[in-house]
């Protein structure tokens, strides 16, 4: 799950994300070298769950629960 989250923050700080008009998202990531490390092509709105749900998960910490 880290590399995953890594890859998925390094797209779209480098702006290497792109929509498409079928509601998918291509994230790429790239080494130093600027090789392609990883490309995960997925929903947009799956993304948008993911989001939730951890954000969800860290509330929930650090509310003890």
């Amino acid at each position: 799950m880290e590399c995953l989250f890594r890859h998925i923050r390094n797209s779209l700080a480098h702006n290497h994300t792109y929509l498409f008009d079928n509601g998918n998202i291509l994230l790429e990531d790239c080494d130093d070298n600027g090789k392609i490390s990883a490309r995960i092509l997925m929903p947009k709105d799956a993304l948008i769950e993911w989001m939730k749900i951890i954000k969800k998960e860290n509330n929930d910490q650090a509310k003890g629960d």
